[in-house]
């Protein structure tokens, strides 16, 4: 099932846009907030699991316990749009086989094909070692999606990647046709950082994806709860004034 993205309407001076995003027989209008299936707020579902060295080794070597790992993620996909998002939680580079493990995985239970979360690799390596690590696990995980693939792959650009590797993310991206994109905020308000986001999306422009990329935003923080007050800001709703859908 690949996405089909139509753009309805965008708006260049809020940095709004609407979508009809249809995913096989499956049809949303954004921008729309996903939510989860003990809380079905809205059609697109979503599923979060987080796989370390020895999990990931042990899904290797032992059937029973790859099957139960199959059946903990598929009991929480719904009629909807499921999109599954998988975490590496390691700082050791994986092999093609651990690499293989995470793909299976979320191929199978998710509707859209999103390349990993690699929040600790992203959060301790740094320089040329950070961009060659993440570019080299994304790559090979969208090479081995591509061996039996009938699904939109969608890329992760992480919040706390600095600007200076934005570029080549995105060109590494497009030279594959990944022109849809999940931004990890990682746990962080979407404005923390606006120099950040307008960057994005200037390399977005100069690509020629601003207007045909779906993006899709992670771990936004959602506003913190003050006893003494009556009303927050829901910060994670802003972020479809930030051009995300």
């Amino acid at each position: 099932m690949k996405i089909n993205v139509k753009l309805d309407n965008f708006d260049e001076e809020l940095m709004f846009k609407r979508f009809n995003l249809k995913v096989g027989d499956k049809q949303i209008v954004t921008p729309i907030k996903a939510s989860y299936k003990l809380n079905p707020v809205s059609s697109i579902n979503e599923i979060y699991k987080k796989f370390d060295f020895n999990k990931i080794n042990k899904c290797i070597t032992n059937e029973g316990f790859e099957r139960m790992v199959n059946a903990d993620v598929k009991k929480d996909m719904t009629s909807g749009i499921n999109i599954c998002l998988i975490e590496y939680n390691a700082f050791e580079m994986p092999d093609d086989k651990q690499i293989e493990v995470l793909s299976d995985l979320q191929y199978e239970h998710s509707d859209i094909v999103v390349t990993p979360i690699l929040s600790k690799i992203t959060r301790e390596l740094t320089e040329d070692k950070l961009l060659n690590s993440f570019n080299t696990i994304t790559n090979k995980y969208m090479e081995i999606v591509e061996t039996l693939n009938h699904k939109s792959i969608v890329g992760i650009i992480p919040s706390r990647m600095p600007r200076q590797f934005l570029e080549p993310i995105i060109k590494n991206y497009k030279s594959k046709n990944i022109t849809s994109f999940v931004i990890d905020f990682d746990g962080r308000s979407v404005d923390t950082n606006e120099s950040w986001i307008r960057k994005l999306f200037r390399l977005l422009k100069d690509n020629d994806l601003l207007e045909e990329s779906f993006l899709y935003s992670i771990n936004a923080n959602t506003g913190k709860f003050m006893k003494q007050t009556n009303e927050i800001l829901a910060k994670d709703f802003i972020c479809s004034g930030f051009g995300i859908d």
